[in-house]
């Protein structure tokens, strides 16, 4: 639901009045988003419990390496996620204690 409503959204942060311009509703679309980031954090700590806490430092290091471009921050978004997950996981299971 998030990746098919990106390149509305990007219309709503050029500004309100110039989305409306391009065509698209600002309030249906924010209420989309709402939606859709309701779910999938629902989903992601129901499943995950605290590691989906790990979701909250990603977006804003993955907004760094594509630029501006909604989509290609979801998909910088999912692999960092899962990296940094992996990388969580294997510090998790070693055994450093004597």
């Amino acid at each position: 639901m998030a990746w098919a409503i990106t390149h509305r959204l990007e219309a709503i942060s050029l500004g309100a009045a110039l989305a409306r311009g391009l065509g698209t509703d600002p309030g249906k679309i924010q209420a989309a988003m709402l939606v859709a980031v309701t779910l999938t954090t629902g989903a992601a700590v129901a499943v995950a419990a605290l590691i989906a806490f790990f979701g909250l430092i990603i977006p804003p290091v993955a907004r760094c390496f594509p630029g501006h471009n909604l989509r290609l921050e979801l998909v910088a978004s999912a692999i960092l996620g899962a990296v940094l997950l992996l990388l969580a996981d294997t510090l998790g299971r070693l055994d450093l204690t004597p």
